[in-house]
C-alpha cells in the first residue's frame, strides 16, 4: 500500500514538473520549412453560416469539413475535420462584423499559427488557455494536477491513474471485507444510502465511526470508477496511436506504427520499467511532437 501510495504522489509530482511546451526557437528549421506551406495551404472563407462561430475575432476552433484541395494542387486533405484560425480585424482589411466574419481554414495536419502565442505551430499542438501556452501533442488539461497532459508527461499521467486504479481497488476489498464483519452487524444494509446514513447519524442511531466509513466507501468508488474510465481511455488513445483530444472530437486517425512503437512513443524504450520506477530522464519519449511520419493524412 505504501508503494502504491509512493508511486501516486511521485508521479502526479512529475506530471506537474514535466511539462510539453512548443518552443519555436528550438525548431526553427522545421518552422522554416513549413512557412510556405502554412502560407499557401490556408483557405479563406465565409463560415457566417455556423452558428458556433464565436465573435471573438482571435478564436480558434474545429469544424466538420469536406475533402479540400490545397491551393497549389500538390496536395489533398481528407480528414473530416479543418481547424479554423480567425482572422483579426486588423488584417480582414474592413471593419470586423459578427456579420461578415472571415477565417482562414487549415487541414488538421497541417502547421497553423497561434494567434495568442504569435507562433507557428505543429500538427497536434494546441492552445491551452490555462497554461497560456501552446502544448506539444496535448490530450488534455489535467484539473486534478492543474497541468496539461502532454508529450512528455502523458506516461506519468497514464502511471498515475494504474496505480490510482490498483490502490482504489486494493482499498475497496478491504471495504467490502469491513462492511461484512463490522458494519452490517451493528446496522442495516440501508444505512449503506448516503442520505439515509447522514441522517440517521444527525439523530443519533449511527455512530460517526460508521457514517464515515460510508462517505469514504462512496468516495472510494467514484475515484475508482473517474481513475479506472481515464486509464481505459489512455490504453486506447496509445491502441489507435492517438490522443484524446482526437478521440473526443473524433478525428480520424490512419497510424501505421506497430503496438510497440507507440508505447515507445509515449514512454520510450523499456515501457514498462516507467511502472516502476520514472524513466523519462533515461529513456526519453521517441516521439519528438514536431514529426509524425507514422501517420497518414
Amino acid at each position: 500500500s505504501y508503494f502504491m501510495l509512493g508511486q501516486m504522489l511521485l508521479n502526479w509530482a512529475l506530471i506537474r514538473m514535466v511539462n510539453s511546451p512548443f518552443r519555436p526557437d528550438e525548431h526553427l528549421d522545421y518552422i522554416g520549412a513549413h512557412v510556405d506551406e502554412i502560407a499557401n495551404g490556408g483557405f479563406e472563407i465565409n463560415l457566417n453560416h455556423l452558428k458556433a462561430a464565436s465573435a471573438d475575432a482571435s478564436s480558434s476552433f474545429s469544424v466538420p469539413m469536406v475533402s479540400v484541395k490545397s491551393i497549389d494542387k500538390k496536395k489533398t486533405w481528407d480528414r473530416d475535420t479543418m481547424y479554423v484560425i480567425s482572422l483579426p480585424p486588423e488584417e480582414i482589411g474592413h471593419a470586423y462584423s459578427p456579420d461578415d466574419r472571415r477565417r482562414i481554414v487549415y487541414p488538421y495536419w497541417s502547421w497553423k499559427p497561434c494567434l495568442i502565442c504569435q507562433c507557428q505551430r505543429p500538427p497536434r499542438a494546441h492552445h491551452c488557455p490555462l497554461c497560456n501556452t501552446c502544448v506539444l501533442k496535448r490530450d488534455h488539461h489535467c484539473f486534478f494536477t492543474g497541468s496539461c497532459i502532454g508529450l512528455r508527461n502523458q506516461r506519468h499521467f497514464v502511471v498515475f491513474v494504474f496505480w490510482s486504479s490498483v490502490a482504489c481497488s486494493y482499498c475497496l476489498m478491504h471495504s467490502m471485507v469491513y462492511l461484512c464483519t463490522h458494519f452490517l452487524t451493528r446496522n442495516t444494509a440501508w444505512d449503506l444510502m448516503l442520505p439515509l446514513t447522514a441522517g440517521r447519524w444527525v439523530l443519533g442511531f449511527i455512530g460517526t465511526l460508521d457514517a464515515f466509513m460510508v462517505g469514504t466507501l462512496y468516495s472510494l468508488v467514484w475515484f475508482w470508477v473517474t481513475s479506472l474510465g481515464f486509464l481505459l481511455e489512455q490504453a486506447r488513445a496509445i491502441q489507435e496511436g492517438a490522443t484524446s483530444f482526437e478521440l473526443d472530437n473524433k478525428i480520424k486517425i490512419s497510424n501505421t506504427a506497430t503496438l510497440e512503437d507507440k508505447l515507445r512513443g509515449v514512454f520510450g524504450e523499456h515501457w514498462y520499467l516507467n511502472f516502476l520506477f520514472p524513466m523519462h530522464a533515461v529513456y526519453p519519449c521517441t516521439d519528438d511532437g514536431v514529426q509524425w511520419d507514422s501517420i497518414k493524412a
